[in-house]
């Protein structure tokens, strides 16, 4: 369909998607699709595959090249570094890059960029690969930044052997367009490098709801800043590092009894072994409890999840010990709050001597999650979790391994479970920390939780029992002030753009 005379290529368009690759306005009426930029298999390339020449007019290369916009305008330029490009992939970690069925070998598009750095305006659910050498101009130290929506990592080798590349920086969560500062980690340390030699990168950015971009620079031993780097430092590469590893939670496999079907009446259902476990050395079975709502059989429509973890003792195969304490305890003896209650409630059951910081079982709750997420009419947007002492530190666990799934989270009387990678991991996640102030170990350790979580500009709240010791959640599960505070949170679907 050709484009009408009072309507030039390119309207209509969002105002930021009238851009290419490095940002710069996009071409008018008569320019051409930047060369190097390659088509992916997608359904409207029938299948095939090869380079988009010059020349085409620009309503054409949009149809082609839709939904990536690259138009510049001028001649062609030779791009310096490979971006493959993933769509149809859920969620805002790199983890679910890593773990998605098209990963590594086959992407939507394979880009070539002629800086370090995408714009990739309003699609939703995608993620970047960019890999290749940076040539550094001057012997010295070099400082690292990297920008992206939502959450990214950067790798440097220090030959250019990809399989010897680290983590030097990272965005735990997204951040705006060339927005260098938002958190401590997007920084390096200062990193040596020659001139005359190539150093292997490697970028990644996950994103989900749009709009999302991927940005890398950095600052020149003389101070001078290249933000992004420029092509002129940059050549391409093939080669991925041998340890990108799926994500434990996507090697261990929860599978759900087939011969019991998902409730559907309200009230509480017990699931006794109900739960297969297998996958990363893991091989066993394990029970949980699923409450259902009032109105979960009269209404169509979608609801939220307390997923709560209980304390030691707890431990077992019966269930009958999930009953004596927190949401399904405080459920069974008050009328009043079942009436209220809109959750849906799953407490998972340790399997005995098990712990919830036993390998492997963070990752078996996030894979239990996502299970009962699927097999039960809830809103992923709003899931939370919660859990006391034991359970507690299994809230900081679970939430670590799976930040990305919870709206909220809210551990009771746990122990301090590494602050810092809490702050990285937890930066879009509402977390309210509540603990005694007479709780020991318990109390110095939320404490720390909290000011390092704080520090780091996570949405994070401590509330402290006066006078209080271990004992503190039967002031909090019996009373639905505690879940409304949580329900006022969701996980967020889109970001603000740059």
């Amino acid at each position: 369909m050709a484009p009408s005379a009072d309507r030039p290529p390119g309207a209509g368009l969002p105002r930021a998607d009238q851009r290419d690759l490095r940002g710069r306005p996009a071409t008018p009426a008569g320019g051409v699709l930047r060369a190097g930029v390659e088509r992916g298999r997608g359904a409207a390339d029938g299948g095939g595959g090869g380079t988009v020449k010059q020349g085409i007019p620009v309503w054409i290369a949009l149809l082609l090249a839709c939904p990536v916009v690259v138009l510049a305008d001028g001649p062609a330029t030779t791009a310096s570094i490979r971006c493959d490009w993933f769509v149809g992939v859920s969620g805002h970690a790199v983890d679910d890059l890593l773990a998605a069925g098209g990963f590594p070998g086959r992407p939507a598009r394979t880009l070539s960029l002629e800086t370090l750095q995408v714009i990739q305006h309003n699609v939703s659910d995608c993620g970047y690969v960019v890999r290749g050498y940076v040539h550094p101009p001057a012997t010295g130290n070099y400082v690292f930044h990297i920008s992206s929506d939502d959450a990214g990592v950067l790798l440097l080798s220090p030959s250019e052997n990809a399989d010897e590349a680290v983590k030097i920086a990272e965005c735990p969560s997204w951040t705006g367009f060339q927005e260098w500062s938002r958190f401590p980690q997007q920084k390096s340390r200062p990193v040596p490098l020659t001139a005359g030699k190539k150093y292997y990168i490697l970028a990644m950015a996950k994103g989900g709801g749009g709009p999302n971009h991927l940005s890398v620079g950095w600052e020149l031993p003389g101070g001078k800043k290249e933000m992004p780097i420029p092509g002129a430092r940059l050549s391409p590469a093939d080669a991925l590092p041998k340890s990108l590893k799926m994500p434990a939670s996507r090697q261990v496999t929860v599978t759900l009894d087939p011969r019991t079907r998902p409730a559907t009446r309200p009230g509480q259902h017990k699931f006794i072994l109900g739960a297969s476990v297998s996958g990363a050395g893991a091989d066993f079975r394990m029970s949980y409890l699923i409450r259902l709502p009032e109105d979960y059989a009269s209404t169509a429509d979608r609801k939220p999840l307390l997923v709560f973890l209980h304390g030691n003792t707890h431990q077992g195969t019966d269930i009958e010990g999930l009953l004596n304490e927190g949401p399904a305890q405080d459920l069974n003896n008050s009328r009043a709050l079942r009436e209220w209650f809109p959750l849906v409630l799953l407490v998972p059951q340790c399997p005995p001597d098990v712990r919830w910081d036993s390998r492997h079982m963070a990752a078996v709750t996030v894979a239990l999650i996502d299970r009962i997420v699927a097999a039960y009419r809830i809103d992923p947007d709003r899931v939370y979790l919660s859990g006391l002492s034991m359970g507690g530190k299994g809230t900081w666990l679970v939430a670590m391994e799976g930040p990305d799934r919870f709206a909220a989270i809210a551990p009771l009387c746990a122990v301090e479970v590494d602050p810092q990678r809490a702050a990285q991991v937890l930066a879009g996640v509402y977390t309210w920390i509540i603990v005694g102030s007479n709780d020991g170990d318990y109390t110095s350790g939320s404490r720390r939780m909290y000011q390092t979580m704080k520090n780091a500009g996570c949405p994070v709240e401590l509330t402290i029992v006066p006078g209080a010791g271990h004992d503190i959640w039967s002031r909090y599960y019996p009373d639905p002030k505690f879940y409304e505070r949580l329900l006022a949170h969701r996980r967020p679907a889109t970001r603000p753009a740059g």
